[in-house]
């Protein structure tokens, strides 16, 4: 996964954008519904997708998609980029960042018992 982010940043920065970063998101859930103590019904659904977020010209530009392929990070990237273009046209002011680190983190829920 880490190389489809990676790919969508160095798409942003060739084209002009002075930052950029991905957010890819993996996401498991699991509703269970019960009456009379019987299970009424059981979804186990899988999900990913990933947001790109750009500065160019001194303006915010953000995109999202619900499937990480090479097409769509391309595809989203390149969107990210024109939305940050659009929004340079009509800025108040230059965005800028706090001087922070990089930061690669990953939160699982805790969970004690099996449900």
């Amino acid at each position: 996964m880490k190389v489809f982010a990676q790919r969508a940043i160095d798409m942003a920065r060739s084209a002009g954008a002075t930052y950029a970063d991905a957010r890819l998101v993996e996401a498991r859930e699991q509703f269970i519904s019960t009456r009379n103590g019987e299970v009424e019904s059981l979804v186990d659904a899988d999900s990913v997708g990933m947001g790109i977020r750009v500065i160019f010209s001194g303006a915010w530009g953000f995109a999202a998609c619900p499937e990480v392929t090479n097409e769509a990070i391309e595809r989203t990237t390149r969107l990210a980029v024109a939305v940050a273009k659009a929004s340079a046209l009509v800025k108040a002011g230059e965005v800028k960042l706090a001087p922070e680190e990089c930061v690669v983190d990953t939160w699982h829920s805790p969970c004690e018992k099996d449900p």
